[in-house]
């Protein structure tokens, strides 16, 4: 019988694991945007929460992100019925570029922003003491100076996050990849986005994913309806003949202006 697989190394085994150099680990790690991501365990007292999944979450994100108190971190606390519909991310591990790496005079070094292994955005969440089971955002306190210390004390290497490294064809081209990546969206937010623009844009993108094709207007209003209607509020008003949408402020949309914004959010190049 073989040794099974190790899980999870520290510096100098990843190193010995890919044929590098220790400067080459912190050259990936600290530079080159962080192609290399460091992992910690995920707290099992909090709820890890995919991104995308809260149409209330990505306003709140996106509000706090254009920031101008920037180094601090984000106070939100979702009612429970704002909580419908999340997806959670159930993996052992977090990831996270050295960038995330934030501070702040109140709370010192910390993480608020993770990937999954597939590096979509996570963050994790505690449930408030509230009866109808809200959720409150926190962050990971970080021990370790960013401008001293190699790496934060409890991190890692996960063999998974090695072997996605290690699977890019050369490393002259691992920001071009990352690059590809970014631009497969079908669906892509305007300079100025609103709550409507997050709200279509996100279940446009979700609509793809899913099925692999490209929804029409109509049919990502009927998606969004039939998948989204109680995260959104979402309905329609047949005597109006307009979309109603409850969690986004109230906001109205005739069905001549969903297709029009569907037009402007839709990747054409």
């Amino acid at each position: 019988m073989g040794i099974p697989d190790r899980e999870y190394f520290d510096a100098k085994g990843a190193a010995e694991y890919l044929g590098c150099t220790l400067d080459d680990i912190w050259y990936y790690v600290r530079h080159r945007e962080g192609l290399l991501r460091v992992a910690i365990e995920s707290p099992v007292e909090f709820l890890a929460v995919l991104r995308e999944s809260s149409i209330v979450i990505q306003r709140e994100l996106s509000n706090f992100e254009f920031s101008l108190e920037s180094l601090d971190y984000p106070r939100i606390t979702l009612a429970g019925y704002e909580t419908k519909g999340l997806e959670l991310d159930t993996q052992r591990y977090l990831y996270f570029r050295w960038s995330s790496l934030k501070e702040s005079f109140e709370v010192g070094v910390h993480v608020y922003a993770f990937e999954d292994i597939e590096g979509r955005e996570v963050n994790l969440w505690f449930k408030t003491a509230d009866v109808g089971g809200g959720l409150e955002f926190t962050f990971v306190p970080v021990d370790a100076d960013p401008e001293v210390d190699k790496l934060p004390r409890g991190s890692l290497f996960t063999l998974e996050e090695l072997e996605r490294f290690r699977g890019l064809e050369k490393l002259e081209n691992l920001k071009k990849s990352k690059d590809i990546s970014n631009s497969q969206k079908s669906f892509v937010l305007p300079f100025k986005a609103d709550e409507l623009a997050i709200a279509m844009v996100s279940f446009g993108n979700r609509f793809v994913e899913k099925r692999g094709v490209i929804p029409t207007a109509m049919e990502l209003a009927g998606y969004m309806l039939d998948t989204g209607g109680k995260e959104l509020q979402m309905t329609w008003n047949n005597e109006k003949e307009r979309y109603d949408f409850g969690a986004v402020g109230g906001k109205r949309l005739s069905e001549r202006s969903f297709k029009e914004r569907y037009g402007k959010y839709l990747r054409t190049v």
